[in-house]
């Protein structure tokens, strides 16, 4: 089971997007995936405040797993969460402008496909974006990530993400146990946005498992490298 999932990982992971026949892979690690699997109605209709209560190698694979419509809802709540934060007026006129712009194109979040319009759109978008964040504000890599890549509670401007105890376990899904195959990548290495100005180093150098999203802005990169200071 264990080999047969690697391989999958391999063969998979290697591509922007898996065809229907596949059978789809939510982590290299065969306990989380299982996980997921196990609980995929549940995780299609979880809340925020559930997903924020998972450990990270979970928060990623249940992220995989979300529909799209489930996506666009979770980063339009984490970005009004944001904008309660004690911005600047044209610092939050910034972020509402990402909001909205987010808010009229659910279909981001329909195709992996780097060749699609919509893929093209989005990075043009989120490129120009975040330049200007940077130029007038002064944002670094941090709070850019902390913003849009990160989906869980910014409770600062400065970058800084909640740290929530982390439950233990969770009445609602069942948790099928098998031994792990390694870490999973964690970053995008395209952008190297990592907290606390740590590197996202190449998968082959880190020994982590690739996906084909779940990081870079609102996680629709693909997942690379592992950060690492």
């Amino acid at each position: 089971m264990k080999k047969n999932i690697l391989l999958v990982c391999l063969s998979i992971f290697a591509l922007l997007s898996c065809s229907s026949k596949d059978e789809a892979v939510y982590s290299c690690d065969p306990n989380v995936n299982n996980w997921v699997k196990s609980n995929i109605k549940q995780i299609q209709s979880m809340k925020r405040s559930e997903w924020l209560d998972l450990e990270k190698s979970k928060q990623l694979a249940a992220g995989i797993a979300f529909t799209p419509e489930e996506k666009h809802k979770f980063w339009l709540e984490k970005l009004n969460e944001v904008l309660t934060l004690k911005w600047s007026g044209d610092e939050k006129k910034h972020i509402s402008e990402l909001y909205n712009w987010i808010y009229q194109n659910p279909d981001i979040f329909k195709n992996s496909n780097k060749e699609s319009v919509e893929y093209v759109n989005f990075e043009k978008y989120m490129y120009q974006w975040s330049e200007e964040g940077k130029a007038k504000f002064g944002w670094n890599k941090q709070i850019l990530s902390a913003i849009a890549m990160d989906g869980n509670k910014m409770i600062d401007i400065t970058g800084n993400m909640e740290k929530r105890i982390k439950l233990k376990s969770n009445t609602r899904l069942k948790v099928p146990t098998e031994i792990g195959l390694g870490k999973t990548c964690s970053c995008y290495t395209m952008h190297n946005y990592c907290d606390n100005d740590a590197d996202c180093v190449d998968h082959s150098t880190s020994k982590c498992n690739t996906t084909n999203m779940g990081c870079g802005w609102l996680t629709w990169e693909k997942c690379d490298g592992y950060c690492k200071s």
